[in-house]
């Protein structure tokens, strides 16, 4: 990681670091990866109490059966 972003391209093995940076296109891909590391980001998502009521109105979760 450069000092205050990251690096477009790295390679550990060879101590070798792309002098380009990551563009801001590119940040979502940091989310998914810490998302599917952790879970974190779908975890504060659905801390919000709005989020399943919206998400059940919108047929993205299935309805309970009653």
């Amino acid at each position: 990681m450069g000092r205050v972003r990251f690096h477009d391209g790295f390679n550990q093995s060879e101590n070798w670091f792309e002098e380009v940076y990551m563009g801001l296109n590119q940040g979502q891909i940091v989310v998914g990866l810490e998302n599917a590391r952790t879970g974190l980001v779908w975890k504060q998502f659905m801390a919000n109490p709005e989020i399943e009521p919206a998400l059940r109105k919108s047929v993205f979760i299935k309805r309970r059966e009653r």
